[in-house]
């Protein structure tokens, strides 16, 4: 469902192309936690769609290093292909063996 990839020390995560197709254009965006720190199943965003609305949650437990707030403002940037524009979180110091174990990374 979301692409969970790192790079240097940074961990970012983002919708996969077959959720982008799945979940149609993106109306609204909230994140629903401002924490420093997320844990692996939290909550973290709410994505409103023409039918329906998707709840993420995170995979991973690590510090937050940025939310993608310009998704707020526009929320069809989590249907672009671009990755420096679709993402939905970068991490930092995250726990390891969590990424380790995701089929994606």
């Amino acid at each position: 469902m979301f692409n969970n990839r790192k790079k240097d020390n940074i961990y970012i995560i983002s919708p996969t192309p077959k959720l982008q197709d799945d979940m149609g254009m993106a109306c609204y965006v909230k994140y629903n936690t401002e924490n420093d720190v997320v844990n692996k199943n939290d909550l973290v965003l709410t994505v409103e769609v023409s039918k329906a609305i998707l709840h993420a949650r995170s995979a991973l437990t690590g510090k937050v290093l940025e939310y993608n707030q310009r998704a707020i403002e526009n929320p069809t940037l989590f249907n672009s292909k671009k990755s420096k524009d679709n993402w939905i979180l970068k991490l930092t110091d995250v726990v390891e063996k969590e990424f380790l174990e995701l089929e994606d990374n």
